[in-house]
Order: structure tokens, then sequence, then C-alpha cells
């Protein structure tokens, strides 16, 4: 034994891996573990020391005994493994060498009911358990994360200053890292960033698909997101998009090669469900998913294409409608997220503070942006909706999405999340609705009864509709 590790690390995954590289670059001692499954994962972690520099002190394993006692105490273990069975198995083979005191950190993507039911398990690493959200991709892991830890607080003490040190940097230098809040509420807001970067990535495909039957070049498209990237409207998915639409294979662009079937691993639909659940409108980032299982049926899309003509026709708008339409979207797409986070903070009691959870969304992550800098101030005072300096850009942009809806309504170019967007738009700043109906609909079939404008009392009425 060369010496006690002040990190152990499970699962050699590409996340894992990237991390456990983070980590020793930044002068922490750790130990790898990864499974050994004969002829198919063999020496795993000792090929991950062998293959990359920074691990060159680091300590592999595949005997998980030997792994928990390579740590110093009390130990610090960071599980990195696919969320569910995998995450369930480990943890009943960890507790058989670990005591109460040790820490064990969920840095997967689990949901967030799961994680808060293992810290009230009453199982020995209970107590001590923090559920992390990570994002990022690889490159975050490596380079710098945007980390979202809950649970006991005293434990995320003992491992912040480690952990706020691997994470990424904002441009005036603070950690990209904070304590999110009690229970699951670290995966909880790890889930809703990857709602909401359904819908980010969705309406960037839009703007895509528009310009295209534009008879925009991959390259001109390219040229604008960049232009668009030099404005307020920049942001990491929309640089990584314009980078994507310059690659070739060959003489061909390389997305004109790519299959039109999006996948998806649970926590958009996730964030969907919850936001049910809640009763809280995230009608962009549905819209995004069901976009993407829409996209997944192929082979019904070719046959129902062959039987009712809806091929895209060319549009005519102007590129700054297009922008500030973009813009328009990208807000009510933020303010559904962090209202979800607002509710799911008053529902669980965990006292989220939507400025610092902005804060470690501004690098490191998927969803960082300009605007994410923007709304680490606006967030301390006001919502998206109320803040007096957004409301400009929000009528802007609202009259110019109505001229993209109507383009792409004729133009037959599908724009659900825009459409989300500005349907969520207009049912919110509108007083008067359209639920009185319902109400009267439901109180006839069904006895459910309705309150009246004329009683203040907040009294519930039933008419005998039919004997009227």
């Amino acid at each position: 034994m060369k010496h006690k590790s002040d990190w152990g690390i499970i699962g050699m995954g590409v996340m894992g891996t990237s991390l456990a590289r983070n980590m020793a670059r930044n002068g922490l001692n750790v130990s790898l573990f990864n499974r050994h499954l004969e002829g198919l994962e063999e020496k795993v972690a000792a090929a991950k020391v062998t293959r990359y520099p920074e691990l060159a002190q680091a300590q592999p394993f595949d005997a998980l005994q030997a792994f928990v006692e390579s740590l110093a105490t009390p130990r610090k273990l960071l599980l990195m493994l696919p969320a569910g069975d995998a995450v369930a198995q480990m943890l009943t083979d960890l507790s058989d060498f670990i005591q109460e005191e040790d820490i064990i950190i969920d840095g997967g993507n689990s949901h967030f009911e799961d994680t808060q039911r293992r810290m009230n398990s009453g199982a020995v690493y209970a107590k001590n358990y923090l559920g992390m959200g990570i994002s990022g991709g690889a490159s975050g892991a490596l380079w710098g994360p945007s980390m979202m830890p809950s649970g006991n607080q005293q434990a995320y003490g003992v491992v912040a200053q480690d952990l706020e040190k691997i994470a990424a940097k904002t441009a005036s230098g603070t950690s990209c890292c904070t304590y999110i809040g009690a229970g699951g509420a670290g995966h909880f807001t790890k889930m809703v960033h990857n709602g909401m970067e359904y819908a980010e990535m969705q309406l960037i495909a839009e703007m895509y698909v528009f310009l295209r039957a534009s008879k925009l070049s991959n390259a001109a498209i390219s040229t604008l997101f960049d232009t668009w990237s030099q404005t307020a409207s920049n942001s990491y998915l929309l640089s990584i998009s314009a980078a994507i639409l310059k690659v070739k294979e060959g003489t061909h662009d390389l997305i004109d090669l790519i299959l039109d079937k999006a996948g998806n691993k649970g926590t958009g639909a996730w964030a969907t469900q919850i936001g049910a659940a809640l009763g809280v409108s995230n009608s962009m980032m549905a819209a995004a998913l069901y976009a993407r299982f829409n996209a997944a049926d192929k082979k019904l899309r070719i046959q129902l294409s062959q039987l009712f003509d809806t091929s895209p026709k060319t549009p005519e708008i102007e590129l700054d409608h297009l922008l500030h339409a973009y813009d328009f979207c990208r807000l009510i797409n933020h303010y559904q997220g962090f209202r979800m986070l607002e509710s799911a903070s008053a529902e669980y009691r965990w006292g989220l503070e939507l400025s610092a959870i902005a804060n470690v969304w501004r690098s490191g992550c998927i969803l960082k942006s300009e605007l994410m800098d923007r709304l680490f101030e606006k967030l301390k005072t006001h919502s998206i909706l109320e803040h007096p300096e957004f409301q400009s850009e929000l009528i802007h942009g609202f009259e110019a999405l109505k001229k993209v809806l109507r383009t792409g309504i004729s133009s037959n170019i599908p724009l659900p999340v825009c459409s989300a967007a500005q349907q969520f738009f207009l049912q919110m700043t509108q007083e008067k609705g359209s639920a009185h109906l319902i109400q009267a609909q439901r109180d006839y079939f069904g006895a459910h009864r309705y309150q009246r404008l004329d009683d203040e009392s907040g009294s519930f009425y039933h008419t005998d509709w039919e004997n009227q």
C-alpha cells in the first residue's frame, strides 16, 4: 500500500475517469474501482492508471474491500454509476465495509426520490449520503464541471473544499459547486437542468430546420450561429451547434449524414412527469421530449409522409425576427425551469436559492450562457416574467415569434417548442382565460363544483345544469 487516498471513485466510465483525472490534477490522491467481469471488464481501473499520466499515483482496484481499505477516514467515495440497480447493488455491497461516518456521494443521474429514500433508509451509509448532480459532460468532468450536491449539510462541509476546487469557475473566480439543499434537491436540480437542456436543444434545432427550409447552407447557418454567439444570445449549445455545422466527411457535411432520430436517457421524461406532479407548467421541455419521441418513430414517419403532402415550403423571414424569437423562447424556458425549482423547494421544504443555482450553471455545464450570467443577479429580486429589465425584451420577442410561427405554419415547418413558448406566454399574461367553461363542464358531468367571481369568500357552488 503506497498511501491512504483522499478519495475513492467507483465506476471507470467516461465520467468517472474524467473526474478522477480532474481530482488527481488538482492534487488529490485517488483510488479507483471498477467491477471485474470475466472477459468483459477486467483490470479496467489499472488500465486507466497506465493510460493517463495524471493517474500515475492513483491506486487501481477491482476488489471492493481492498479499495475501501485504501481510503483515509472518514472515507470519501464518489459513485459514478448508471442510475437504478447499479447504484442500489453497489450500496448494498459497500455496506459490508464502510462506517457510519464515511461519506458516499452518488454523482450519477439518479432519480431524486431514490436519493431521498436512500437518505432515509437507516442503512449504514444513510446519515452522510449525498446526491450530487453533475453537468458538463466528459469535458466538464475533466476540466471543471457544474456540481449540485445535496443531503446532510455537515457531510458536505467535509468534502466542500475538494469539490469546489475541481468544479468549474465563473469569470469572477467563484466555484460552480455549492450546497443545494436537503434531501434529493441536488439530483432534482440536475433533472430540471436536463429538462431545460432538452428544450434549448430542440429550440436550436427548430431554428436550424427553419433556416435550412429557407435554402441557407449549413455553412451559412454556422456563420449565422457564430454571429449570434457574439451577442447576448451566446450559449454553449449555440456555439457547439455552429461548430457541428462546419464538420465535413469527405465532400459531405457530416450533419447531412446523421439519421434524424434522437435518443433520451430518462431525465427529460422525469422532468416532464415531475412538472405535472407539482402542477407547474413545463410545456417547453415536454414539447422537446415529445419531439424526440416523434423523431424516434422514423419508420412510421416515412410511411405517413407518403400519405400526406406536408413537405416544407420555402419560408421568408427576416433573420433578426428569428433571433428575437429565439431569445424570447429561451427566456420562457428559463422561467419555466426556475419556477419548477421554486415549486419543488416549497413542496419538499428544501430552501432552494434560485440565484445560487443560476451561479452554479454559469460555467462548466450544458446550460452555461450569457443569459445565465444575467439571471445570477436578476433572480435575487424577481422572476424573469416580473423583472422590469426583461419586459421590453419579452414584448419585442413575442412580436417576432408570432411572425416566425405564422411563417412556419404556412410553410409546413414543425416548431413545437416555439409554439409551446408562445402559448404559455399568452395564457400567463391574459387575466381572463378559458377555464371557467372547463369548470362548468366538470360540474355538469361530475358535480365537481366551481367558485364564483361575485363571491370573494372562495366558497364552492354546484348547479343542477340539466334542470335549468
